[in-house]
């Protein structure tokens, strides 16, 4: 993790090697489902570039994968409802030959030995409740049928 990257204090460095990194479904297509939480309605620290990060993101898959499919959530529509709604609908469509990419970017949490990722609509104090627990999300991405899944979180926070 790079400290700050979301807050503009670090600019990423992205390089693409020639090299397949087995993120691309060779005979499918790959899903890219991206949760870019930029703003707030509780009082957490805006995160304004996490859509230029997406953007970096999508381009970078488009120029590696030949079949791609994108969800994309930043601004209002990053909130816990519709995140579930697009999660549930991507995890439906996924095929055998199929990869999944889940990108999340934004605040997080640590409650217990547990992470919680923060939406739009995350209410301080209750982020138990209004978040959402990184290991249920793995834990749905282990029951869908693809032939590969990706994560990757850039989150800052406690």
């Amino acid at each position: 993790a790079v400290p700050g990257i979301s807050l503009g204090e670090v600019l990423p460095e992205i390089q693409v090697s020639d090299e397949n990194t087995g993120i691309c479904a060779p005979n499918g297509t790959t899903y890219l489902l991206a949760a870019g939480v930029d703003i707030y309605h509780d009082d957490f620290i805006p995160q304004p570039f996490v859509k230029q990060d997406i953007a970096a993101l999508q381009q970078v898959i488009a120029g590696k994968c030949l079949d791609v499919k994108a969800e994309v959530l930043t601004g209002e529509h990053a909130n816990r409802a519709e995140f579930l709604q697009v999660f549930k609908k991507v995890g439906g469509l996924i095929g055998p030959n199929d990869h999944l990419i889940f990108y999340f970017t934004g605040l997080s949490e640590r409650q217990g030995k547990r992470r919680n990722l923060l939406f739009n609509d995350t209410i301080r104090g209750m982020t138990a409740f209004t978040g959402l627990f990184y290991d249920d999300i793995v834990d749905f991405l282990k029951n869908v049928p693809g032939g590969g899944t990706v994560v990757l979180l850039e989150t800052s926070g406690k």
